[in-house]
Parts: structure tokens; C-alpha cells; sequence
């Protein structure tokens, strides 16, 4: 992420390089941006800042239910689990009975 101090700099200097005559985009690719990110930047006659640190980022439509996630912690400390070591549990193609309803595929849990 650039700061806005940054910004400003960088933003004055395409701004200072277009009034001496240099087209937007030759500016900004000099200074290393596009002119999509100038134009986000310098927006209403400021200097913008960041956005992306306080986007609502809304879960995935895939994202598991509690439940499910509490089953799958269940069936991993489960004896018998088909892969016991501690730092990786996979499952593929499992029939749907044996996951307890989850359905079938493949999933990993990293536990490291």
C-alpha cells in the first residue's frame, strides 16, 4: 500500500510533468503507475486515500456453517481417521455416509 505522503509526491510530480506539457499516461508510466490508479488516487481535487483496508469483504457463498466446521474437527479426532498424523488430515472422495452428511470430495485441514 502506498501512503498518502506518497501519493501526494508522486501525484504532484504528474500533475507538475502534465502542465509542462507531457501527456497523463507518459507521466504516470514514468512514475511507475498507470493512469487507472492516478485517476483512483486523485479523485475531487484531492488525494485519496486507501480503501481497501476498510472494504466490507462479504464470506464466501462457500464459507462453512458451524456446524460443519464443527464436524470436520470432529471426524479428524475421530480413531480411525484415515490420516492421523498431526499436521495434515485429507480426505478424498469419501463416500457421503462416512463424512456424515457433508458430502463427498476432497478437503485438507493444515493444522500447522
Amino acid at each position: 500500500m502506498t501512503s498518502i505522503p506518497e501519493r501526494q509526491s508522486i501525484v504532484s510530480l504528474i500533475q507538475q510533468a502534465n502542465q509542462d506539457g507531457a501527456r497523463l499516461d507518459k507521466a504516470c508510466a514514468e512514475a511507475g503507475i498507470c493512469l487507472r490508479t492516478y485517476r483512483r488516487w486523485y479523485r475531487d481535487g484531492a488525494v485519496q486515500d486507501d480503501k481497501r483496508p476498510t472494504a466490507v469483504r462479504p464470506a464466501p457463498a462457500n464459507k462453512l456453517t458451524a456446524t460443519e466446521q464443527g464436524r470436520i474437527i470432529e471426524l479428524c479426532n475421530s480413531p480411525g481417521s484415515p490420516e492421523s498424523r498431526p499436521d495434515c488430515l485429507a480426505w478424498a472422495g469419501w463416500p457421503k455416509a462416512a463424512l456424515g452428511g457433508l458430502g463427498s470430495g476432497v478437503f485438507v485441514l493444515k493444522l500447522s
